[in-house]
């Protein structure tokens, strides 16, 4: 009785390579293969997950240190097409503008760097302010009120100022409203080392500070999602003039490219270890589960299957089993990683941003590939190979 026929199979070949696997699970042979292959997989997701919520929080740190994800940094007033296409792009911006003057009070002046911000800034990060209203720091994530400034502890001492004080920029008074602890984007230039006073952009033109040949810093601060920031930094590289330039985490900040850089290669040579290992160990396992597939082979091709059959019964199985290993392995890995996250957490003073989606697919994937690598060969020897050398192995 020929329970196969070229045209039409008696059973459908997926469900049978899906009885034959259930068969295979039952003796023993397939369990240290798929064990193999579950550590393989769960290995490649926690390390893949782990380092891109290192990577993602480095990155929104130095976007803290930034004040944003981007910044466009100009020796003249930057131009309107700038801010025209941040808009466009849904992306939130705002501007700053530093230069350094004098700050008066009472006679006694100060040289300090000047840093007026627009509205919304910071878009990353926060101030740190002694308020009147509060004894203790506040975390603060607007610019002062129009009429007010802020200014470094040094400054206060220096000039004997108490909150509340009032003290000149320019040709206008300003009241003494908080004591500047720690600021997002701290600039990295001369200037950096004089005192700071932070001031709202809308009091600019009434000091009356900024005339022809001033040196100042013009910034455009934006934020968003990385694809939006990629296109407008494609677009901003285009159209940069004499004075500009762009920067973001890892050209702004040096120790933070190092920190990621650093990340990224350690992190990466575990996973290709893991990954090393894993095919090492699925290779020794896999020489059992084959063994009693050719068993199965040589009488699937006595009652009628042709090679081709074969072939495909074999590679649904590798399908299945690459399947429920690789779901199997993103289930431990999403347990790994949150575990890594968890004992890491104590270097880290914010929790880590979960991760994407995409370690968890690419540890499917990854599981797709090194079964059908390892199982091609066989798939391909299958076709040629006689039902006699399969059932007699020993000649």
């Amino acid at each position: 009785m020929r329970l196969f026929t070229t045209q039409h199979p008696t059973f459908p070949l997926y469900q049978l390579a899906w009885q034959q696997l259930k068969a295979n699970w039952r003796a023993g042979d397939l369990r240290v293969l798929l064990l193999a292959l579950v550590l393989a997989v769960a290995a490649i997701t926690s390390v893949n997950a782990f380092s891109q919520r290192i990577a993602n929080h480095l990155n929104s740190q130095g976007g803290i240190l930034l004040g944003g994800d981007l910044v466009v940094i100009s020796d003249h007033a930057i131009p309107p097409t700038y801010v025209q296409q941040a808009q466009a792009l849904g992306l939130r911006h705002t501007q700053t503008t530093e230069f350094p003057s004098m700050l008066v009070h009472q006679g006694r002046s100060q040289i300090s760097e000047i840093k007026a911000l627009g509205e919304n800034f910071p878009l990353r990060g926060d101030f740190s302010v002694q308020l009147p209203s509060s004894k203790t720091i506040a975390m603060v994530t607007q610019p002062p009120a129009p009429g007010e400034v802020w200014l470094e502890p040094r400054l206060m001492s220096v000039l004997g100022l108490q909150l509340g004080s009032q003290v000149t920029l320019g040709v206008q008074a300003f009241n003494v409203a908080g004591v500047l602890e720690r600021e997002p984007s701290r600039g990295g230039d001369m200037f950096s080392f004089a005192p700071r006073v932070m001031m709202n952009a809308q009091d600019l033109a009434a000091t009356e500070l900024i005339q022809y040949g001033s040196r100042v810093k013009y910034q455009l601060i934006v934020a968003g999602n990385p694809p939006e920031l990629a296109t407008f930094t494609t677009w901003i590289q285009s159209q940069l003039q004499r004075g500009e330039r762009v920067e973001d985490v890892k050209t702004a900040r040096p120790e933070i490219k190092s920190a990621l850089d650093k990340a990224e290669v350690f992190l990466g040579l575990s996973a290709m270890v893991s990954v090393m290992l894993a095919i090492v160990a699925m290779l020794l396992a896999s020489g059992p589960y084959l063994n009693r597939n050719l068993d199965t082979f040589a009488m699937l091709r006595c009652f009628g299957a042709t090679s081709g059959m074969i072939q495909t019964i074999l590679l649904w199985q590798t399908l299945w089993v690459a399947l429920i290993g690789g779901v199997l392995g993103g289930m431990l890995g999403f347990a790994l990683q949150a575990g890594l996250a968890l004992l890491a957490g104590r270097l880290f003073v914010e929790t880590l941003a979960p991760s994407t989606l995409w370690p968890y697919l690419f540890g499917v994937l990854v599981s797709l590939l090194v079964m059908l690598t390892m199982m091609w060969p066989h798939l391909r020897a299958i076709r040629t190979l006689p039902t006699v050398t399969i059932l007699r192995r020993e000649v």
